[in-house]
This record gives structure tokens, C-alpha cells and sequence, in this order.
């Protein structure tokens, strides 16, 4: 089953992706007279930070496979892994709009408005039932 984003969801990520080194382009071209350079290069990496999290990060859809295969596909990254190497999610209403899936290796950020998004958490603990689930999510 296939779980993905809105258009309008999918252009926000774009934006969210592009804003950042935007906003340090324009802050060298007309605050570099004004600006300490050290300033300019903490906001720099703060932008590919943010970039790089929204590009790589930030999952647009997921699909779980009957064999209990979860796929994840970022703007600019495909992720597969089992349903039995998530570990931790992380649903609580603080947790700034995602919801977190925690597994072996790494972090994936789902948008907690993503549709049907608190099916997709019952499916992967369905295939694992000893994933910690914090928080939930109200439809």
C-alpha cells in the first residue's frame, strides 16, 4: 500500500529545500558590507543543514510491501529497509510537525499531515509489534 503527500505538501518541501541557501545568497550579495564574514559562513552551513534535511530527510512517500518492506522516497533519495529494523516512532504533537521513524541506522522525518498517515504507523507495527510508539496521531 501506497502512502504519499499533497501537491501543495510536495511544493512546500521544494520550497522549504530552496529558501534556505536563497536567503544566504541574497544575505552575501547585499549584507556583505555590513556582515562579519563569520556570521555569513554560520549561516551558510545553517542553510545546507536545513537544505540537505528537507532534500534527503523529509520522506514524500511510503509504501510497505506485503513481504513487510518499507520504501521511503525523498526529493532526492529512495530508502528500503524492514518493518523489523524500526524501532522507534515518535507521533507526539511536539515533535514540530513529523513524525519520526527511528531504525538501525538513521532518522526519517514523515509530515504528520501526510494522508493516512496514522494507518501507515498501524501497518508497520502490525509486521512489529515491539516498536515504542510515542504520541498518536488524531485524524
Amino acid at each position: 500500500m501506497m502512502y504519499g503527500v499533497t501537491a501543495i505538501q510536495k511544493l512546500m518541501i521544494a520550497f522549504c529545500a530552496v529558501l534556505p541557501p536563497l536567503g544566504v545568497i541574497a544575505a552575501i550579495i547585499f549584507g556583505k558590507p555590513m556582515a562579519p564574514i563569520f556570521v555569513l559562513l554560520i549561516c551558510s552551513l545553517l542553510a545546507v543543514f536545513a537544505s540537505y534535511s528537507f532534500l534527503f530527510k523529509v520522506q514524500l512517500e511510503a509504501t510497505i510491501e506485503n513481504n513487510a518492506t518499507l520504501k521511503f522516497k525523498a526529493i532526492l533519495s529512495k530508502i528500503s529497509l524492514r518493518c523489523r529494523d524500526v524501532y522507534f516512532i515518535d507521533a507526539s504533537k511536539w515533535n514540530r510537525g513529523f513524525v519520526t521513524i527511528k531504525h538501525s541506522s538513521e532518522s526519517l522525518f514523515l509530515l504528520r499531515s501526510m494522508p493516512n498517515i496514522k494507518n501507515l504507523i498501524e501497518r508497520i507495527r502490525s509486521f512489529n509489534n515491539v516498536i515504542e510508539v510515542k504520541g498518536e496521531i488524531n485524524v
